[in-house]
């Protein structure tokens, strides 16, 4: 089977490509080199608001903090400091096919509270999706919808 995280970057870029926002995706590092990246896979410009979006997946219920490279918390920890900036991950749950995201300053509470990994009953927005095989589809809207909630989160101190 392909690459499971690139073919969810495909699908979450097919999904947001005629938004109302400017979708750009950061080239990846394909070298195998892990000090050499980006902070994450896309930049989304909606609303007046930019989204700095990792997107992982994995096969269980639970999202292990192992998985975020220290290059990759950094990165969206300074630009989620920002004000008009929202950086977190997009987490793609295949056991369950469900979809949820969460800002990068929740996964650094959790982790600083001893937890090591993120379960999608703990936070976040979940997005609506339409279950397919493998992954789900995404409406624009429901998409977008998520990454407003997601950012209102952000300010409401609600992450």
């Amino acid at each position: 089977m392909a690459n499971e995280g690139k073919t969810f970057e495909k699908i979450i870029a097919q999904s947001l490509k005629d938004g109302n926002g400017y979708l750009y995706r950061l080239n990846d590092n394909m070298s195998g080199y892990i000090s050499i990246g980006n902070p994450c896979d896309f930049f989304y410009y909606c609303a007046n608001v930019l989204y700095c979006i990792e997107c992982k997946t994995v096969e269980m219920a639970r999202f292990p903090f192992s998985n975020i490279q220290d290059m990759q918390m950094d990165g969206l920890l300074k630009a989620n400091a920002k004000k008009g900036v929202w950086g977190g991950f997009l987490i793609y749950y295949r056991s369950t096919k469900s979809t949820q995201l969460v800002n990068v300053d929740t996964v650094r509470r959790l982790y600083s509270e001893g937890k090591r990994s993120l379960y999608i009953t703990d936070t976040g927005v979940l997005i609506k999706s339409t279950p397919l095989q493998l992954y789900s589809r995404y409406t624009v809207k429901d998409m977008e919808d998520a990454l407003k909630a997601a950012y209102r989160m952000k300010y409401k101190g609600e992450v």
